[in-house]
């Protein structure tokens, strides 16, 4: 709200009125762009945690009748490639058991991105040291991220990694596998989409 009115009891009454925001004359055409731009963020913010929350609710009345955990795992894998358009989403065991993926967009041959023992996604840093802390890793470009050793990039790019979210699991004190989402081509992560794979996965 944009007013000539001035003082506390004009403004109260027009934030209760509806108004995000109270501005009075005069004004600097900066610090109104920079209250607006404000609103924006703080709305679209709003608008993801709605849907984060929606989303969570839905896989929670999905997963409410599975008994098995894998089942429950490749739940979690339709639900995050279907919200975050991913081409492929994995649950990678940390015990001896088969992998899980999902492809929502038919990939060119990626070879063995689900193999526990020599996918970079599991052994190679800084993945392996953030997973024994219980953090995630996210990598938005794995062929330009300073944090990746020269081998790890290799190896990524080798099995056609170009972008990951490795969000750990834990339970019972240990851990017991990786959510993983991952692109062929670089691709930057937005925070809401962190959120919503690790409110999935935990």
């Amino acid at each position: 709200l944009v007013t000539a009115y001035a003082g506390d009891d004009a403004a109260i009454e027009g934030l209760k009125a509806g108004a995000d925001d109270y501005v009075a004359k005069p004004f600097s055409a900066r610090g109104l762009l920079a209250r607006v731009e404000g609103q924006i963020e703080l709305s679209r913010s709003r608008r993801h945690t709605q849907q984060l929350n929606a989303c969570l609710v839905r896989f929670s009345d999905a997963a409410r009748n599975l008994t098995d955990p894998e089942d429950m795992m490749r739940a979690a894998c339709q639900m995050v490639a279907g919200q975050l358009e991913a081409e492929q989403v994995d649950w990678l065991p940390i015990e001896p058991r088969p992998a899980l993926h999902v492809v929502e967009v038919a990939p060119a041959a990626r070879p063995g991105l689900a193999t526990r023992e020599s996918s970079p996604l599991i052994s190679g840093e800084p993945f392996a040291s953030a997973y024994r802390q219980g953090q995630s890793v996210v990598v938005n470009d794995t062929q330009a991220d300073p944090r990746l050793p020269v081998a790890v990039k290799q190896a990524l790019a080798e099995i056609g990694v170009g972008a990951a979210i490795c969000v750990p699991v834990v339970a019972d004190g240990g851990l017991r596998g990786l959510l993983c989402v991952t692109q062929r081509s670089p691709r930057r992560w937005m925070p809401d989409m962190v959120a919503l794979a690790e409110g999935i996965a935990g």
